[in-house]
């Protein structure tokens, strides 16, 4: 290639037809505008435009067939390891160049809208076609079973959580059932059942965990979204990234319901055993 941006290419004899080849005589001269993105010592597919009667021939560049200096144009980062030092993104026909392999598709990937559909979808794939077709689940299926032992961790971290605060629920209300063991025989001198006076205290607990709950929701809206405030310089990307925090409000109702169900099972106990005990007793203790 010139610096004028004109070139010549040097016909291959072995892929000039046989009505063309005596006809032809030296280089074949491209004009700047044909020239397309070939570089310097590629080899290349032309089109012969004209023929003069000296031999000498025109012709423009239809595409590069194979790069004589491949273009990095950028370098990607996957945060893989793996992928980063085996993958490459080019032209389909540099890269069956490369590996020798021209006009071989070895692999293709389907990029579906949703992702959670992809083991069905390559299930069909498979039957349908008979190649081998792996989902990303499969593919991952390692990185997503640290994932299911992470998400085990935290369940059990909140279920000992959960199940502390019900041992202090349990606490209160048995100490407020003691305290309130002559109000209990009085009520039960009245008339009243067994069951509505368990009912009192099961409501009081949940009273109170219902202000526990709203008080945990807030604080932890409130954490969450300070935690969302803080960057993270990714040395892959050269890029400060914040943490990334899911809002779900079925989170926020999941742990509320497991909460009341849980004040309400540890008031239910103590408040059973008090309203079981008989009233004469409960006023011949207290004096």
């Amino acid at each position: 290639m010139h610096r004028d941006g004109f070139g010549f290419v040097i016909p291959d004899a072995s892929s000039l037809s046989s009505s063309t080849k005596p006809r032809l005589v030296g280089d074949i001269f491209i004009a700047p505008h044909a020239i397309g993105n070939a570089m310097h010592g590629d080899r290349v597919l032309v089109d012969i435009v004209t023929t003069r009667p000296d031999g000498r021939a025109e012709g423009r560049i239809v595409r590069p067939v194979v790069r004589a200096h491949p273009t990095v144009v950028g370098i990607f980062r996957s945060g893989l390891k793996r992928v980063d030092e085996g993958q490459i993104y080019s032209l389909i026909g540099l890269a069956q160049t490369i590996m020798g392999q021209s006009g071989i598709i070895n692999q293709l990937r389907i990029r579906l809208d949703n992702p959670l559909l992809a083991q069905k979808v390559a299930t069909r794939v498979e039957a349908q076609i008979g190649y081998k077709s792996v989902s990303w689940q499969e593919a991952n299926s390692d990185l997503l079973s640290a994932f299911s032992t992470r998400d085990f961790i935290v369940l059990t971290v909140m279920g000992a959580m959960l199940l502390s605060s019900s041992f202090a629920t349990y606490n209160i209300i048995s100490t407020i059932t003691h305290e309130k063991r002559h109000d209990i025989a009085i009520m039960k001198s009245l008339g009243m059942r067994e069951y509505s006076v368990r009912r009192i205290f099961i409501l009081e607990s949940m009273m109170m965990g219902s202000v526990g709950i709203l008080l945990g929701w807030l604080l932890g809206y409130l954490l969450c979204y300070a935690w969302s405030l803080i960057t993270i310089f990714n040395p892959l990307t050269g890029a400060t990234v914040p943490l990334q925090i899911y809002y779900s409000p079925m989170h926020y109702i999941a742990s509320g319901t497991v909460a009341i169900l849980c004040c309400a099972v540890a008031a239910f106990f103590p408040a059973r055993k008090a309203t079981r005990v008989h009233p004469v007793e409960i006023i011949r203790g207290a004096s």
